[in-house]
């Protein structure tokens, strides 16, 4: 099965690619330097057209992890959580797409009191709304090896 997973270098993706390692991945990546898992990995360049980048891939399932926890210039809440979401989709329809994966939070709502959770609240309506079949899911905290969260506390 060919998965791509928006995110793939981050805390949860580089855990998840290891244990999809049997499918066909796509991982695109800002870091191109980061070796791929194997040889059923292709590893483009992230590319901000993410429906030119999804619809060209033709994968059965998109994950969606994309994430930031704080902002940063050009790295807005907005930008990350629903903008990017909203090209995923595009893309995942354009290319007949089985099933959308969104990575959303514990406490995502359209009134929370963090604009993190309002635009990850933002994100999952784009995915209810986008006709594709798909499956939502709000982890709270999430702790490993390498998770940086709790480093940073």
């Amino acid at each position: 099965m060919k998965i791509l997973i928006a995110g793939a270098d981050g805390f949860v993706g580089t855990e998840l690619a290891k244990r999809l390692g049997s499918h066909e991945l796509v991982l695109p990546s800002r870091r191109p330097e980061k070796p791929a898992l194997s040889a059923r990995v292709s590893s483009p360049l992230f590319d901000p057209d993410l429906e030119r980048l999804v619809a060209g891939q033709r994968p059965e399932i998109v994950i969606n992890l994309l994430g930031i926890i704080r902002e940063s210039p050009g790295a807005s809440f907005s930008l990350v959580h629903e903008e990017y979401t909203r090209r995923l989709l595009a893309g995942a329809r354009a290319a007949g797409v089985k099933k959308f994966i969104q990575m959303s939070a514990l406490g995502a709502a359209p009134d929370a009191p963090s604009a993190y959770h309002r635009s990850k609240f933002s994100g999952e309506e784009l995915v209810k709304a986008s006709g594709l079949p798909f499956v939502i899911f709000r982890p709270s905290l999430i702790t490993g090896a390498g998770q940086k969260l709790l480093s940073e506390l």
